[in-house]
């Protein structure tokens, strides 16, 4: 069995080893290729031949293409990677665990001046996911979701009281009970997410490893929360009534009071607003609010293109992703409102979207109404 496991390692080390190595291979002879073309175009320029300029350029346009692609590909690839051994916990079952590889995307600085940036990207369905496991006891209602970095996704099933881990996959490895209804989730970091919960309450921390889920800690059990994001090593929550901050000892501090009801939050990682998804389908209410860091409120979306909004998420870029649990649709909008387009509708599957993850260039989206037990999975390209 050790010597299985220590193959394993070796495997996998050589395996990541030989993907640097082609990509690395890739840039070298795609740099020797556009060298030779910028020498050859200073030499045409000299020698004031037209003909051979054209040539030049018609070569360089080509190679400029396949220097957009390879940023494009390695932008989707290039990532720290660790190899992690899980060990099995039943002692009695004379199994050394399993070794898996974890990855975790690095950003390319320059990168989205040669890529096409995500507010331009069309969208395609990758896959759509079975949730309903044996165990439910009624149909699945999935208010909130986490995609992952290593392409696991983390869902909530707030009609069975439980969430679920999904692998790369697309299969269900595991389920995590809980004492109350799970709403809104958020990523803490590549290991640990959280749920808000509702009845009785608070906030449950849990950690995710290869094939399981582990409740970590319970804050705040006897208080209602909707809407759920980790910003600054303190949790933002929706209490029904008001914006909160949570401390992991459970310290709340009130950040900004509303009307009507907030079932999600989420924020942009690089300037920490914070986006406020009200629950409304009146016309002229606010759809979408944000708030500042220093807790400044301003509306960035009516209602209109869409209604009852529920999740919301925001990508690298700062472009901001809303379920429309009522107008049947998701929509993709800049930070300030501004540019609004609708990214799916009923004809890509979409019926009631209640939740929404961004990571990199892929998005998953839970369904209510007949959707309720599976979820899609899309990239943007």
């Amino acid at each position: 069995m050790k010597k299985e496991i220590t193959d394993d390692v070796i495997t996998a080390y050589k395996q990541e080893r030989e993907n640097l190595k082609v990509s690395t291979q890739k840039c070298e002879r795609l740099k020797v290729a556009i060298q030779n073309t910028l020498a050859t175009s200073a030499t045409a320029l000299q020698r004031n031949d037209h003909m051979d300029t054209i040539r030049c350029y018609q070569k360089g346009q080509t190679e400029l293409e396949a220097c957009k692609d390879l940023v494009k590909e390695m932008q989707m690839s290039i990532s720290t990677v660790s190899i992690e051994h899980d060990i099995d916990s039943d002692v009695t079952s004379l199994n050394f665990g399993k070794i898996f590889v974890r990855k975790q995307r690095r950003d390319f600085p320059g990168v989205p001046t040669l890529v096409k940036p995500l507010s331009q990207c069309e969208v395609k369905e990758i896959r759509k996911v079975n949730i309903k496991c044996p165990s439910d006891q009624g149909y699945c209602v999935a208010r909130g979701v986490v995609y992952l970095p290593d392409g696991r996704i983390v869902v909530g099933n707030n009609n069975n009281q439980k969430i679920k881990l999904i692998n790369d996959e697309g299969n269900v490895v595991d389920e995590l009970n809980l004492d109350g209804d799970p709403w809104d989730l958020c990523m803490v970091d590549n290991t640990t997410v959280a749920a808000a919960i509702t009845s009785p309450g608070g906030i449950r921390v849990v950690t995710v490893t290869s094939s399981k889920l582990t409740l970590s800690s319970v804050i705040n059990k006897n208080k209602q929360y909707y809407g759920i994001t980790y910003r600054d090593d303190e949790f933002i929550v929706s209490t029904g009534s008001e914006v909160c901050s949570v401390k992991k000892d459970g310290t709340t501090k009130t950040l900004y009071r509303y009307t009507g009801n907030v079932h999600a939050l989420s924020h942009d990682s690089k300037d920490g607003q914070l986006f406020i998804a009200h629950y409304t389908n009146s016309t002229g209410r606010t759809a979408i609010g944000k708030l500042s860091t220093d807790n400044k409120y301003t509306d960035v979306l009516k209602v209109g293109v869409v209604k009852y909004p529920y999740g919301v998420d925001v990508d690298v870029e700062g472009n901001v992703y809303v379920c429309g649990n009522g107008s049947h649709n998701v929509v993709q909008m800049s930070g300030d409102g501004t540019n609004v387009r609708e990214l799916l509708t009923g004809a890509d599957g979409i019926a009631c979207p209640s939740a929404i993850s961004v990571c990199g260039d892929k998005l998953v989206v839970t369904n209510g109404s007949g959707q309720r037990d599976s979820i899609q999975v899309f990239q943007l390209v």
